[in-house]
């Protein structure tokens, strides 16, 4: 069949979406293997098979299917259709129960030209082409037949390994999906007997993946479906017959079908036109009526040739009638008869798929007190059904003290609002809220933003650590900071972020979780400076070990209200990589009586430094286990000695000047921390 593939140009286009921490898209998964839209032909009738010389469901009854091919992929006519808009088109408007991906092979096939094919030169752009037409059809339910769609052995090119390559893969990942049906020769222009040779191997590649149905061409262009014998006798085979009614009468090409249904061969028109086979002329509609009356007597299945934009009366769409992604198209005479005859035995008065033509978008908000979504259609709230090319946007409104941590099923990101055309499928996803407080993005659900690495340059050892996701816990993912000089003092490095509002006369909890590479310790400070002088709001040392724990402080904001407050968790004077997660600082109430520094659970007496006659003393509880540190203008440190009621900071030798003093309680909880001066 002598039907001329016109390179117009480009074949595949591709779109992108750039991904961070904060993007946001609308992009319907595929349903687990056997799950399929209600109503659906999958829904209805499963994993298809052979039974004799008929197609049978799951549950053993005969199946018709009634559907479109598109074009060869590797042409500007074709290819630019294979996409989720027109799928969703056909299956919306047309009803089809199939479509079939005809996988151009090679840009030469024969007499046949067109782009850089699967087997010479553009393998990834007919890979993505058949996934995008295969995912599409499992969305909504439908079965997709996958064509290698080429005339010849051509053995010099490798084609029926390339194609046991191509339809093996395309088994590995789809075979489980009951919609996937295979044809591994469209149209051989070769003798039965080379035929069975050449799709040999490649329908032992497929069986290593499914036991799906597999459609098998034959001689003369598909015509001799009876004579075609396979080694082995592979189960789940049919065979294909391909007509076109300007060439290919049925008074006188039928028992070429009838001839195979004798033997029990099972037999599905993957291919015929309402054309001459040039696939000009005129569209026989009688002609074409009288075979497609006889196919349904038989219980043979069919798919008109062919969705594209070539001039030829064959083609169905109107060139450039609606892009190649936007939709619904202008159909041309032929595109016109199949569309209607498809819909008068699958829609409401034969087979009665799709039986509805609305759409849903359900969205699920985690938990219910984090917020609420708000769908709208047309600038107004709008809960559905939504009908085809409705576009619907979806914005998610977190409640104060709340965020959005992520997007699920349908959606994905971190993003409040999302905008998506209506396109056959119904949607659903869900929002979980994280209730972080003034901290945002400590869920590090979708990466790093909104913190920041400080390196302190003065310090005599320029400090240097990088911040990166840590997604390879998916149920706890968190920030990792990776040291490669790590500074004299802790105060040297820090994973922080800034911005913060802490209101005077609140009270605020801090929670993380935390570890290191190997044992260390991290100190976590909430203040409104900088700088290591600074006295902070909250000083907690915790002490990582090689596992994630939890860690707690609290603070009461006694001072004025900040809005340039910051946390900062310092990790500088050691170079053992630390993760954090689960960052939370929250607003839990009216300030109380606990004193300055307090962490989760503060001694009933705290500490602090009593000035005696002009020398400091420190005063505090009785703990065994307490230390005191004392650290120099510098940073370094200079005396550590066990924390007790009435220390004389000044004694055992230290010069006159001013330090910073350092205690930790017997849990290794930093419970203070102050600058003070001695004398001689």
């Amino acid at each position: 069949m002598k039907r001329s593939l016109t390179m117009l140009g480009a074949a595949v286009f591709v779109s992108a979406v750039a991904v961070g921490g904060a993007f946001a898209q609308i992009s319907p998964q595929l349903p687990a293997p056997g799950e399929a839209p209600a109503g659906s032909p999958v829904a209805i009738h499963g994993a298809l098979k052979t039974s004799g010389n008929k197609i049978v469901d799951k549950n053993n009854q005969a199946v018709t299917l009634r559907g479109m091919s598109l074009y060869w992929a590797n042409t500007g006519a074709g290819g630019p259709y294979y996409n989720d808009y027109v799928v969703g088109w056909l299956v919306h408007d047309w009803k089809v129960s199939v479509v079939r991906a005809a996988i151009g092979v090679a840009r030469k096939d024969d007499t046949f030209g067109g782009n850089a094919g699967y087997a010479d030169g553009d393998s990834a752009g007919m890979v993505n082409l058949a996934r995008t037409v295969i995912e599409a059809c499992i969305r909504r339910g439908t079965y997709v037949l996958v064509d290698w769609h080429t005339h010849n052995r051509n053995d010099a090119a490798g084609k029926n390994t390339k194609g046991a390559e191509f339809l093996g893969n395309i088994a590995a990942r789809y075979g489980s999906y009951p919609n996937v049906l295979f044809e591994p020769f469209n149209e051989p222009m070769d003798d039965n007997a080379s035929v069975a040779t050449y799709v040999a191997p490649i329908i032992t590649r497929i069986r290593q993946s499914s036991q799906n149905l597999i459609i098998v061409g034959s001689s003369e262009w598909s015509r001799n479906p009876n004579g075609v014998t396979l080694s082995g006798n592979p189960t789940n085979v049919a065979f294909s017959f391909h007509f076109y009614t300007g060439t290919h009468s049925q008074g006188s090409f039928a028992t070429n079908i009838n001839s195979a249904l004798t033997v029990n061969k099972a037999v599905v028109v993957t291919e015929f036109g309402t054309t001459p086979a040039s696939g000009n002329g005129d569209v026989n509609e009688s002609g074409t009526n009288t075979w497609i009356t006889y196919l349904e007597e038989k219980g043979i299945g069919w798919m008109n040739w062919s969705i594209c934009d070539l001039s030829e009366t064959s083609g169905a769409l109107v060139a450039n009638s609606g892009g190649t992604s936007g939709g619904p198209w202008t159909t041309k005479q032929s595109g016109t008869w199949a569309r209607n005859k498809i819909i008068s035995y699958n829609g409401a008065s034969g087979a009665n798929y799709y039986p509805t033509n609305t759409y849903t978008v359900n969205v699920t908000a985690t938990p219910s007190d984090g917020g609420s979504v708000e769908k709208r259609k047309g600038g107004a709230v709008s809960n559905g059904p939504y009908n085809w090319k409705d576009v619907v946007s979806v914005k998610a409104v977190p409640n104060p003290g709340w965020e959005i941590k992520k997007w699920t099923g349908d959606a994905s990101g971190s993003l409040e609002s999302m905008e998506t055309t209506i396109t056959g499928v119904n949607l659903s996803m869900g929002v979980e809220f994280y209730n972080g407080g003034v901290i945002k993005n400590g869920h590090f659900s979708t990466g790093t933003g909104n913190w920041s690495v400080y390196k302190n340059g003065l310090a005599a050892q320029i400090p240097n650590a990088t911040i990166a996701w840590d997604n390879s816990q998916p149920a706890t993912p968190a920030v990792k900071a990776t040291i490669t000089a790590a500074g004299s003092n802790v105060e040297d490095l820090s994973v922080f972020q800034n911005g913060l509002t802490f209101e005077q006369g609140r009270r605020y909890e801090l929670s993380f979780e935390a570890k290191g590479a190997s044992a260390r310790t991290l100190v976590a400070r909430a203040s409104n400076n900088r700088a290591v002088s600074a006295t902070p709001y909250l000083s907690l040392t915790a002490n990582l070990g090689t596992s994630m724990a939890p860690y707690t402080g609290t603070f009461n904001m006694t001072g004025a209200t900040v809005t340039n407050g910051r946390l900062d968790f310092d990790i500088g004077a050691n170079a053992a990589a630390v993760t954090i997660a689960n960052v939370k600082l929250r607003d839990i109430g009216t300030a109380t009586g606990v004193a300055h520094g307090a962490i989760s659970k503060p001694a009933a007496v705290t500490w602090s430094i009593a000035n005696v006659g002009g020398v400091p003393l420190l005063r505090g509880p009785a703990d065994a286990g307490a230390k005191a540190s004392i650290y120099d203008t510098r940073g370094k440190l200079v005396r550590s000695v066990s924390a007790v009621d009435g220390l004389n900071i000044g004694g055992a030798g230290l010069s006159a000047g001013n330090y910073l003093l350092v205690v930790k309680n017997g849990s290794g909880a930093e419970v203070l921390r102050s600058k003070v001066a001695t004398a001689k």
